[in-house]
């Protein structure tokens, strides 16, 4: 997969104007290969002095970008901790009746404040809360991670290409000189901070078991998974689904049987209905992906379980199937008794 389908595929959609303008570079670059003049040496040395320093000029643009939106990003995600640490503390160590602001960073930082039994809200609500709430804030650690190392790449081959196309070793010397001493490379903070997260939820939620807690706040990749199993399971009721799609429209063709058309379709339309928009879903997902729109993303799903294409897929196959076999019992009703 190319870098631009890599890049679309994997970053966060309400932050796609803060990545690095791959796209535009790279157009740059080209145009200017194109554009190169031919007639002698010096025009050419020209026509490259140019745009060395023009795109350049885009490079510190972009970089500069960056270095913001992440420092910004950043600092956003350490208060949240910071508040959601302070919330968890109070919480522990406050004894008897206590005025608790629920954890604020799950429901758009709306505080709920209750004058409640400390052991009951640890029991019933706090724990819950506070792992649902340090497990979102992990995520958003790990996704501003993930544009680190977006960015940092895209700066390396786009830069990679800027030698090869151009010739020279002004971009190797713009990636050592400037890229690799950007704030968003050299700093470390979202490292240190998923660390802290990590020893919360093993010793202050979990209780110790740090495999548990690391499965709570596991991030699978954003890209699609490998599901043999269900494949395997889609592609055998797809078989079926087909042969019995084919006795369904021969019971009707062949006239073997007085079928009463109108009451058939109005009695199973609406699962039919069903059935094909779980078919359209699991073909709007694939092609999405395919051109490399991440949906979990943009419409919010949890990237620690939701369905795949394949697998939406497999549920609309066997409710064709299912439903294939309930228009056969009613059109061969009179035999069956």
């Amino acid at each position: 997969m190319k870098f631009q389908q890599n890049l679309q595929s994997h970053l966060t959609p309400e932050w796609r104007t803060q990545y690095i303008d791959y796209g535009f570079m790279k157009q740059m670059i080209l145009e200017a290969v194109e554009n190169a003049p031919t007639a002698n040496s010096a025009e050419l040395t020209e026509h490259f002095t140019q745009f060395q320093r023009k795109f350049f000029e885009v490079c510190d643009k972009e970089l500069e970008k960056i270095n913001l939106f992440y420092e910004a990003k950043l600092a956003e995600i350490n208060h949240k901790y910071t508040l959601l640490r302070d919330e968890m503390k109070l919480a522990e160590e406050t004894a008897g009746t206590v005025l608790l602001a629920r954890p604020s960073i799950r429901i758009k930082n709306h505080q709920y404040r209750q004058t409640i039994d400390l052991t009951r809200i640890l029991t019933r609500h706090a724990t819950h809360d506070f792992k649902a709430a340090f497990s979102e804030l992990y995520l958003n650690a790990i996704l501003l991670r993930n544009y680190q190392i977006l960015n940092y790449t895209g700066f390396r081959k786009m830069l990679k290409k800027y030698d090869k196309r151009i010739s020279g070793r002004a971009g190797y010397h713009y990636l050592t000189g400037t890229v690799d001493k950007a704030v968003f490379y050299t700093n470390r903070e979202t490292k240190v901070l998923l660390k802290k997260i990590e020893d919360i939820m093993t010793y202050n939620l979990e209780h110790g078991n740090r495999h548990k807690a690391m499965e709570r706040l596991r991030v699978p990749p954003l890209a699609d998974k490998s599901h043999p199993w269900t494949s395997f399971r889609t592609g055998f009721s797809l078989g079926a689904l087909i042969i019995l799609a084919i006795l369904v429209v021969l019971s009707f063709t062949m006239k073997v049987i007085d079928v009463d058309v109108v009451t058939c379709v109005l009695l199973f339309r609406g699962p039919f209905t069903m059935i094909f928009f779980l078919g359209l879903l699991s073909l709007n997902f694939y092609v999405w992906r395919y051109v490399g729109i991440n949906h979990v993303l943009i419409f919010e799903l949890n990237p620690r379980n939701f369905l795949a294409a394949v697998q939406i897929l497999e549920i609309a196959v066997v409710f064709g199937c299912i439903l294939s076999l309930l228009t056969l019992a009613f059109l061969h009703s009179q035999y069956l008794g």
